[in-house]
């Protein structure tokens, strides 16, 4: 049995992306334009999820379609203008337990909005449908087709692990390169909070992604991003994670007092917070950034790798966090991509015991 998504867009990216979001899973698009017209499509039919360009979300048709997807409890994702969706939905306390908000393709560039659509309406639906009637399948722009695996929350010895948090400052370009030279497409999704203006990040995400071959996009409002790419966290501002719906999502705050944003120390602090197994890979940077929220994931049972001082430029992030931690794992760069393959990827890459070192 296909799922059913019922669908209500007007711009060519946004329907684009959410075709290129579906077509991994066993569904049947219902691609309507006229909020009038899809009024009474949603009354006659079953449908398993609903998406919604904020274009739309207003008037009376609208306001009938949220109060239907409220009433039978429909999982809603809204992509476009996150302010103006919140406004509205702020009318439908009901409805807002079951949406999620997205931005919009820009530039011409649907891929990032794709790939979290993808992440986001899969893990939706699942809980919607039994297991025999729901494929899970990894989307193929994401990974080699000879990729296979199952997807987060890997377990490393008696630790669980769901996502990866690379923190890095000072120095960050060079060692993500040095890492991702060695690293394999892999299956807990990784995000990377890298001290960099707000107009850096998405050229560096894109040249990462060309130069390495791994899938790597922007990210900072909404889910993140899918199991074997990797979300560069937008720079110039702070983030929070938070869990909804088995979906661990992306949310902006109001800038920290530090000087240096993305704030890793408040990314990890939210993990921690919001129960997230995260791992925290503290890299090369000035300051203390990091630290804190290491420890706050160690008291929880997490692990903590910190990369060897002396192969740092600016070796205080990772001393700061050997402080703070009681056992790090403290690795070499190209250390760090061997381990990441060996207990995370795909691939059964074996490597010595002393290569791996200690969790």
């Amino acid at each position: 049995m296909s799922l059913r998504v019922f669908v209500l867009v007007g711009q060519p990216l946004t329907r684009q992306a959410v075709e290129g979001a579906l077509a991994p899973i066993s569904a049947q698009l219902h691609i309507y334009h006229d909020p009038i017209a899809a009024v009474p499509a949603m009354q006659d039919a079953a449908w398993d999820a609903v998406v919604i360009e904020t274009v739309f979300l207003d008037g009376e048709s609208i306001n009938q379609l949220l109060l239907m997807m409220s009433r039978r409890n429909l999982p809603l994702v809204s992509v476009g203008d996150r302010a103006k969706a919140e406004s509205h939905l702020c009318n439908y306390p009901a409805a807002r337990d079951h949406v999620t908000l997205l931005g919009t393709a820009t530039r011409g560039d649907c891929q990032p909005l794709m790939l979290r659509l993808a992440s986001l309406l899969k893990r939706l639906v699942q809980s919607n449908k039994p297991a025999d009637t729901y494929s899970d399948c990894v989307d193929p722009a994401t990974l080699a087709p000879e990729k296979t695996g199952e997807p987060a929350r890997i377990s490393a010895g008696e630790t669980e692990v769901e996502l990866l948090v690379i923190g890095v400052s000072t120095g960050g370009p060079d060692v993500l390169a040095e890492i991702f030279r060695h690293l394999h497409p892999l299956r807990v999704p990784m995000l990377i909070a890298q001290h960099m203006p707000a107009d850096h990040t998405a050229s560096f995400a894109a040249h990462l992604a060309r130069e390495f071959k791994i899938p790597v996009v922007e990210c900072g409002d909404g889910p993140i991003p899918p199991v074997g790419s990797v979300g560069l966290l937008k720079g110039g501002r702070d983030f929070v994670l938070k869990r909804f719906q088995d979906c661990l999502t992306l949310r902006p705050i109001e800038a920290s007092g530090s000087n240096a944003h993305p704030n890793i120390d408040t990314l990890l602090r939210s993990a921690a917070k919001a129960g997230i197994k995260a791992l925290p890979i503290i890299l090369t940077g000035m300051g203390r950034d990091g630290a804190s929220g290491s420890k706050l994931l160690e008291d929880q049972g997490m692990p903590v790798w910190v990369q060897t001082p002396a192969s740092c430029t600016v070796a205080g992030m990772p001393l700061a966090t050997l402080e703070e931690v009681s056992n790090c794992a403290v690795l070499a760069p190209d250390a760090i991509a061997r381990r990441l393959n060996n207990l995370y990827g795909f691939a059964e890459t074996k490597y010595s015991a002393k290569e791996q070192g200690r969790l």
